[in-house]
C-alpha cells in the first residue's frame, strides 16, 4: 500500500478500494506483540480474516483422509497447518 500511495506513477494507476488482512489465530498474540508490521497491517485493514482458529479440527479432518501425501503422515501435515 505504501508503494501504491507514494510512487508518482503507481498512485495514479491504481486505486485500493478495500484492504483485507489474514491473521493466524494460533500465534496472533505473539505476532501482534512482536512485529510492528502486523499491527500496522491490522490498523490499515478494512477486514481482518482470522485463519487457523481450529487446529484440532484440522488435525481430525486430516486423520480421516488417506495418507497419500508422499509418505508424509497426516499428523505431520496438521502440524504444518497449525504453525
Amino acid at each position: 500500500m505504501f508503494s501504491l500511495a507514494t510512487d508518482p506513477v503507481l498512485r495514479h494507476q491504481f486505486a485500493v478500494p478495500l484492504v483485507v488482512v489474514t491473521l493466524a489465530a494460533i500465534d496472533a498474540e505473539l505476532q501482534i506483540r512482536h512485529y510492528d508490521e502486523v499491527r500496522k497491517q491490522i490498523i490499515a485493514a478494512d477486514w481482518v480474516i482470522v485463519t487457523k482458529s481450529d487446529p484440532e479440527g484440522a488435525r481430525r479432518r486430516l486423520r480421516k483422509q488417506p495418507a497419500a501425501h508422499s509418505g508424509v503422515s497426516p499428523t505431520t501435515i496438521a502440524g504444518h497447518l497449525a504453525s
